[in-house]
């Protein structure tokens, strides 16, 4: 293996060792809402949690991106974060 692919590996390898947030929107029983959880270290840190409103007003689409805001929230309050990972399940929303 070349040295630049090796670099490349570490990198990401120390990425995914550091913080992680995942998001998620969806609909249970008639009502919309998003949450976003982070975790430093494979430990959960801070979760951030979003009722949008009535399936009848609102879509999972809207709570998928609303999700991804609640995610940047957490990585901006903890402060000083030298990388991060978001991941999301929606490829509409990202």
């Amino acid at each position: 293996m070349n040295t630049r692919k090796q670099k490349h590996r570490e990198k990401i390898k120390k990425l995914t060792q550091e913080t992680k947030v995942f998001s998620n929107g969806s609909c249970i029983k008639g009502k919309v809402g998003a949450v976003a959880v982070m975790f430093k270290q494979g430990v959960e840190r801070q979760v951030l949690r979003k009722h949008v409103g009535a399936e009848s007003q609102h879509t999972v689409y809207e709570a998928e991106v609303i999700g991804l805001t609640l995610a940047a929230e957490l990585i901006e309050r903890e402060g000083f974060i030298k990388a991060a990972i978001i991941r999301a399940d929606n490829q509409a929303a990202i």
